[in-house]
């Protein structure tokens, strides 16, 4: 099979809400699985907001996969769904806290990890920094993950492109004020010849308003196709992957507000 259903989570994370926000993810997978998806991509600390550690601290932080995340990968497998999950993490070794993506496919026995590298000094000083730069092989095609500011330099994405990374998807929260991303995917995408995907967020924080944030397929160095909104949305787009090439007019859209979980 080359042509994938590709569904993302453009989501409304609540601050600190870790509860509702685990709720909103297994609304995208139910709905994911409802309109047969492959993949589901979420954003950047889509289970806690981006400013959580001024509200709840870092204590909540646990190993990861932890019990709930195992129950929705466990489902997601079950439909043949893989899931990239973001999320912060705590290493199982030396206690340290990472911003972190778990990739779960149904083919892997074990869970997949892309660990935050370009971390903000002073919003993240919550994170370790990620010290591992290398693709992650989903089902045959190897992705690159630049989680939000990891697109900015053009060294993570290259190293990624030298290393076979064949597409580049960087789960974000990124609004375009005050410092937005000023060309970055556009510009990673042709340098490298790789096609970007970027699942970023909407919502509203007290330092930062992601409503006119944009989730993004960008080929060539141009967007192709480009969805901002201030509602809870899933992004659903057919994919070829041999070809690297998208093939649906546009996105299909799905409430997230409104639907009632699977039992």
């Amino acid at each position: 099979m080359t042509i994938y259903r590709i569904a993302i989570a453009h989501m409304n994370s609540l601050l600190a809400c870790l509860e509702d926000n685990r709720r909103q993810v297994e609304k995208a997978l139910d709905v994911a699985i409802k309109e047969k998806a492959d993949w589901l991509i979420t954003p950047e600390l889509c289970l806690s907001g981006y400013y959580f550690e001024e509200k709840i601290g870092t204590d909540w932080i646990t190993v990861q996969p932890d019990s709930w995340a195992q129950n929705l990968f466990k489902r997601a497998g079950a439909n043949g769904v893989t899931v990239f999950l973001s999320c912060a993490e705590r290493d199982a070794k030396d206690g340290k806290c990472y911003n972190t993506v778990l990739v779960a496919s149904p083919k892997d026995v074990e869970i997949k990890r892309h660990r935050k590298i370009a971390v903000q000094k002073v919003s993240e000083e919550w994170s370790s920094k990620g010290s591992k730069i290398e693709p992650i092989d989903c089902g045959g095609v190897k992705v690159g993950i630049l989680i939000c500011a990891d697109a900015w330099p053009d060294s993570i994405a290259r190293q990624m492109k030298e290393k076979g990374a064949r597409l580049f998807i960087s789960p974000a929260a990124w609004p375009p004020e005050p410092c937005g991303p000023d060309g970055c995917w556009e510009k990673r995408s042709a340098e490298n010849e790789v096609p970007l995907w970027v699942c970023n967020r909407t919502g509203h924080e007290a330092k930062l308003d992601f409503r006119k944030g944009e989730t993004v397929l960008v080929k060539n160095g141009s967007k192709i196709l480009v969805r901002q909104t201030e509602k809870a949305e899933l992004l659903l787009f057919n994919w070829d992957m041999s070809k690297m090439e998208l093939k649906s007019d546009g996105f299909t859209i799905k409430n997230l507000q409104n639907i009632t979980l699977s039992k």
